[in-house]
């Protein structure tokens, strides 16, 4: 599976060419315990029922390695309805591969935007893995925006295995955003917690 996650973004280089929509969307964190990076690429094919997308996240400790975490996924999704799309994705995360199958729902009116990603993931066994993104960008003045973001994720089993929360808040403008960032991690039941808090800028490439 490590070589499929390798060869998989290839894919997207390919895909550039043809007559269909790509957006490159990264962003840096500068936090008070580590720096992380992270990106979303996405390909939407001409006829907009189908996308591919990759998600990378590395966020590295000041001076030490010992409570790195990175994530990275390949997924295609496939829309059944407007709002409703069938996702299939490979990936690496601590501490390894995985494969997931999902349902995506989206929402999206004026300034505001939800989407929520429930399914399988098998990572060591199987858990039930949930994701709920929403945003809200209201208008401040021309060209102007506030951005309020929150993204919640959590793989549960019997226990609650993994979760993690971001969330910003800031000012966007000419397509770029920017403000404070809050990263908080869970394992184990919370047994295990990283927290970092910090400054956020981000921008989307098309």
């Amino acid at each position: 599976m490590n070589k499929i996650t390798t060869v998989l973004p290839l894919f997207f280089l390919a895909a550039l060419s043809a007559r269909s929509q790509t957006s490159y969307t990264p962003e840096k964190v500068f936090g008070h315990r580590a720096m992380s990076y992270q990106h979303v690429v996405t390909h939407a094919f001409e006829e907009g029922t189908m996308r591919l997308a990759n998600v990378l996240l590395y966020d590295t400790e000041y001076g030490s390695k010992r409570n790195n975490i990175y994530f990275i996924r390949n997924t295609f999704s496939y829309a059944v309805k407007k709002n409703l799309s069938l996702v299939a994705g490979l990936g690496m995360k601590n501490p390894g591969s995985f494969g997931m199958l999902a349902l995506q729902f989206q929402y999206k009116q004026q300034s505001f935007s939800l989407s929520y990603t429930g399914g399988a993931t098998y990572q060591r066994g199987f858990t039930l893995e949930q994701s709920l993104i929403l945003e809200y960008l209201p208008e401040i003045r021309e060209k102007l925006h506030m951005v309020i973001r929150a993204q919640i994720a959590a793989n549960i089993n019997n226990t609650y295995d993994r979760g993690f929360q971001q969330i910003r808040a800031g000012l966007k403008t000419a397509g770029l955003q920017f403000g404070l960032a809050a990263n908080l991690d869970q394992w184990h039941n919370s047994t295990k917690t990283l927290q970092n808090y910090g400054l956020f800028i981000k921008t989307t490439i098309k």
